[in-house]
């Protein structure tokens, strides 16, 4: 028998082999906040929602109960540069000693309801993931009690995993939130319900780990808001808190304390509102997003819901695609070994330095030629020498600029 599960806490580990899958669905307008979209994970973890924090309406997006009946997803992450969202699928067949775990990524579009499922890890993860935007493969912490847990990199597609770095002690207390700071090129790592409780920092560039600060109390979630440099945690003990963290102390500093009937099942943060939004469950096992400012610690609690575990903030389109974000991306696609060689890199970074210097010169039409040759190069590269999900996104983002230059 097939059960859907989905918790913060996991409590076997298995894998085995499935064939990838698909599903397509209407398209789906979204209810949101002005500044981006807020999705939900609903309907027993089977579904895909967005959510209106105000009225608690959810429009739903896609079921991958109906294309892997019994899969729950865990906490999803939205693609900031695209309308793909991913998730953690989970399916736990059987019960008691005889229980069997298996974990898919699910790979869903949120413009078109499409669903995309990877052939089944070779392990199991824990619920939370964040994107590398330059490789456009995921970051995760591999799940296990009682062993040395890793970080992986793991292609969304194919379910390939890379371990990345292995965290110097025994998981007796796993670690299962995670945030990133994409302007320090650093991934925040915690668990732990009671000592040691564990916040590791995690270099996506170098794979270098920190040592390990001690949290001063268990946070059941982390997030960062990317615009004040903040590290925000929501802590376990009643009445449950949003904190900021000091990453290099472990201290956590108040800065909303909910009400003791609220429990929370979900967090999520719009960085350019400083908008913390939380998921919870109240006396009467009613669910409402409750919507806090990270700076002044001002709530507002939100209309009932469905049933939601978990939360994931994409923010809306923001500034075009630049020659020097581009330029960015390639360096961080070098660094990550997306683009092993640096005489590729070099190549592909002259074409972009030309792009420039003709537009600078109000020569559009040269800029295009340099903007399709670095397209050009990547195409005839992609899979051979330059990731093929990097290739696809450094020429996308020329192509844009293409259109500019006109």
């Amino acid at each position: 028998m097939a059960l859907t599960v989905w918790g913060r806490w996991r409590t076997c580990l298995a894998a085995m082999a499935l064939a990838s899958l698909g599903l397509a669905a209407a398209p789906v307008p979204a209810a949101s906040p002005a500044s981006g979209t807020l999705y939900a994970v609903s309907n027993n973890g089977s579904e895909l929602v967005s959510v209106d924090p105000v009225t608690g309406a959810q429009t739903p997006i896609a079921n991958v109960g109906t294309l892997a009946p019994g899969m729950g997803l865990a906490t999803p992450f939205a693609d900031p540069t695209s309308t793909l969202v991913y998730a953690d699928g989970s399916i736990v067949y059987g019960g008691g000693r005889a229980v069997l775990v298996t974990d898919q990524i699910a790979t869903i579009d949120a413009m078109t309801g499409t669903v995309r499922l990877s052939p089944v890890l070779k392990g199991n993860l824990s619920p939370e993931m964040s994107l590398d935007p330059a490789t456009k493969q995921l970051w995760a912490v591999a799940s296990c009690f009682g062993c040395f847990q890793s970080i992986l990199s793991i292609d969304p597609a194919t379910g390939a995993e890379t371990t990345l770095a292995t965290f110097p002690f025994l998981s007796s207390y796993p670690l299962t939130s995670l945030a990133r700071d994409a302007a320090a090129n650093v991934l925040y790592v915690a668990g732990g319900s009671s000592a040691p409780l564990n916040l590791v920092a995690f270099n996506t560039v170098t794979h270098a780990l920190s040592t390990s600060t001690m949290l001063a109390q268990p946070l059941s979630d982390l997030a960062f808001d990317s615009s004040s440099g903040t590290l925000l945690g929501l802590t376990t003990a009643q009445p449950f808190q949003l904190v900021s963290v000091n990453p290099g102390t472990g201290a956590e500093t108040p800065v909303a304390t909910f009400p003791s009937s609220l429990t929370s099942s979900g967090f999520a943060v719009d960085s350019s509102t400083h908008t913390a939004y939380v998921a919870v469950i109240d006396s009467s096992s009613v669910y409402h997003v409750v919507t806090v400012n990270d700076q002044t610690g001002a709530m507002s609690i939100g209309g009932a819901t469905a049933n939601v575990t978990s939360l994931a903030f994409r923010g809306a389109p923001g500034t075009s695609v630049t020659n020097a974000s581009l330029r960015q991306d390639l360096e961080r696609a070098h660094a990550s070994g997306a683009i092993p060689s640096a005489g590729i890199e070099a190549s592909l970074m002259a074409k972009l330095r030309a792009a420039s210097a003709a537009t600078s010169r109000g020569q559009c039409r040269i800029a295009d030629r340099d903007y399709q040759a670095f397209i050009n190069e990547l195409i005839a590269l992609s899979g051979k020498q330059v990731a093929a999900a990097t290739a696809s996104s450094l020429a996308a983002e020329s192509q844009s600029l293409i259109v500019a230059c006109r």
